[in-house]
């Protein structure tokens, strides 16, 4: 059937090139895992437990065994195996931290390894290492991830209009407006079936300028770290283009998010569900706790910056003898 000719104007179609062009394009990142471990025929997958649980619900939609496992220094995994043909180690690169000579340490250690830059979009896959981005964590769309695999490619086209709506709305008001619209769009990822990505998420991503991005994120990163990096128990080796800036407080991470919503500063306290099912001394206890992801990306500038450091050092002077008394101490090898 030939496309429609006339009628009202939609969103024009952008020329621009998607930063991963070339890789497996599907609706979302938990999708994207759970296409690969059907497409390799996994039996049992090692993830961390310092994670959200929708990598969990990624794996148990595709049917594999999940065995858990910690991790120490520098985010790096606790865990001495080789695995077979049909097993894989799940990495994690918080913060965009694993260099690719760690990645590629890994799999020489490992075998098999899916490398999870979630948190990393711009950062190359390495050849031969199955590689899974999203984009929603970086850039105003609805979903999307990708994968880089060698593995062929048929999937039906996702549809992305309908749930455009808490992007669109913070245009036009704030995020604070659309936040519980925000929430179900959320929720819908626990059930969303795996797809390509859409026609309308493509389009998007085509507009964006991607060096103006990863610049804008490294410059406010490096802004961050200046002057708050002294005060921060992890120790970072990368700040190019972060999803965000992980800022460290052992004993006061629940009290500073709180601190800082009362200045609009919203900073979230990401995998809840690690504080709900891990001992309070473990260190995926106190990681998630204690870490204060701070935006530092492309909508902001250098004066946003300076304001979250200001907000930061005022609570610093006002509580700093009150951080909680129990598991202060994050291992300072991180």
């Amino acid at each position: 059937m030939k496309h429609e000719i006339g009628g009202y104007f939609g969103l024009m179609e952008f020329c621009g090139t998607e930063y991963h062009s070339g890789l497996i394009a599907l609706n979302c990142a938990r999708n994207a895992l759970t296409f690969l471990l059907k497409a390799r025929a996994y039996q049992k997958l090692y993830i961390p437990r310092f994670l959200c649980d929708s990598v969990r619900e990624g794996a148990e939609k595709a049917g594999v065994e999940i065995v858990l496992y910690s991790v120490g220094e520098k985010f790096s995994p606790l865990l001495n195996y080789r695995t077979s043909d049909d097993e894989a180690v799940y990495i994690v690169n918080y913060y965009g931290q694993l260099s690719d000579e760690c990645l590629e340490q890994y799999q020489r250690m490992f075998g098999n390894i899916i490398v999870d830059n979630v948190q990393s979009f711009f950062q190359r896959p390495l050849p031969q290492v199955d590689t899974i981005y999203s984009c929603r964590k970086y850039f105003g769309v609805a979903d999307g991830a990708y994968l880089s695999a060698n593995i062929f490619n048929e999937l039906e086209e996702d549809r992305s209009a309908d749930h455009m709506l808490p992007v669109l709305g913070r245009c036009d008001i704030d995020a604070s407006s659309y936040y519980a619209d925000y929430i179900v769009q959320e929720k819908r990822f626990s059930s969303l079936p795996v797809r390509a990505m859409s026609l309308l998420t493509h389009n998007l991503l085509r507009a964006i300028d991607y060096e103006m991005v990863a610049a804008q994120r490294s410059k406010n990163a490096g802004i961050l770290h200046v002057f708050l990096g002294k005060r921060n128990a992890l120790s970072l080796d990368n700040l190019h283009a972060l999803y965000m800036y992980p800022f460290c407080v052992p004993g006061h991470g629940s009290r500073l998010r709180k601190y800082l919503h009362q200045y609009r500063i919203y900073v979230p306290c990401l995998w809840p569900e690690v504080l709900r099912c891990a001992e309070e001394t473990s260190v995926e206890y106190l990681l998630a706790r204690d870490i204060v992801p701070l935006p530092c990306d492309q909508r902001y500038d250098e004066d946003d910056m300076m304001y979250i450091v200001r907000r930061i050092n005022e609570y610093m002077g006002d509580y700093h003898d009150t951080a909680d008394s129990r598991n202060e101490i994050v291992p300072s090898s991180l």
